[in-house]
């Protein structure tokens, strides 16, 4: 498995874009079969007769139709994708990010020799080995030598709700955490790659579980971020507002201060 390890990716990736083609494809088909069809018809008519004022009052009609017109062009962009990547492999994105770091097949046996060392951590989606940080995705793979790793961090998103209903209003509460790992690299597919989980918080019964729970998602980030620090120290691993913004500024000044160098 490992040996073919980018190549068994491209061809996940590629299942899943199918899967989901088909899918958005029958919704679409129901949809027609029923009423879209019978809006399609409606329009039609209404051109043919210039009643556009029955066109507007016809509301459920219109809102069908605009649907099964997203669905169709959303339909005919994934089929699109899906043929280039299985008849054109060169330009599917993991093949794309594999070969900023040479030819597809060395790339694709370096990544594999490694996946089987013992220093190899996984971390479910995300994959540490000497040399790589691999985050898995539905869609994709990203591929980023750790040697690439400019500046990343930690980070927490707090996520508030408010209670507003009649004659109620109640200042938001925290009702959620993301904890992040945030990546900036100098590789020019994937400047940022971010690692992250959300908390849901019990704002109810405050369970001891669910503190745990939460807790293990936050070192989960923690750990990915030291085993990061630990292969790859030269990297700059703090947050300020003054890198964020001389990075988003001059990303390249960015580099060149960490003491990188610019390909």
């Amino acid at each position: 498995m490992n040996q073919d390890f980018l190549a068994s990716h491209i061809k996940r990736t590629n299942r899943n874009l199918f899967i989901s083609t088909v899918l958005i494809i029958a919704l679409l088909l129901a949809m027609i079969s029923l009423g879209g069809l019978k809006a399609v018809l409606q329009l039609l008519e209404y051109l043919n007769d210039g009643d556009w004022i029955y066109l507007l009052l016809d509301l459920g009609s219109v809102v069908l139709l605009l649907a099964g017109l997203m669905l169709s062009g959303l339909a005919l962009v994934l089929t699109g994708k899906l043929l280039i990547r299985v008849f054109k492999v060169q330009h599917h994105p993991i093949h794309k990010a594999a070969e900023i770091y040479g030819k597809f097949n060395d790339v694709s046996y370096y990544i594999a020799s490694e996946l089987s060392h013992p220093g190899t951590k996984r971390y479910k989606e995300v994959i540490i080995t000497e040399n790589w940080i691999i985050k898995i995705t539905t869609f994709g793979l990203n591929i980023l030598k750790i040697a690439d790793v400019v500046w990343a961090y930690n980070s927490v998103t707090k996520h508030e709700q408010g209670l507003i209903g009649p004659g109620i209003a109640a200042a938001p509460t925290e009702v959620a955490k993301t904890f992040s790992v945030m990546i900036h690299s100098k590789n020019p597919i994937l400047p940022k790659m971010r690692i992250s989980r959300t908390h849901e918080l019990d704002t109810v019964g405050h369970s001891e579980r669910n503190a745990v729970e939460g807790e293990h998602k936050r070192n989960l980030m923690l750990n990915i971020l030291e085993d990061l620090e630990q292969r790859h120290p030269n990297a700059v691993y703090e947050y300020s507002s003054e890198l964020e913004e001389l990075w988003t500024k001059d990303k390249m000044l960015f580099i060149r201060s960490a003491g990188f160098t610019v390909d």
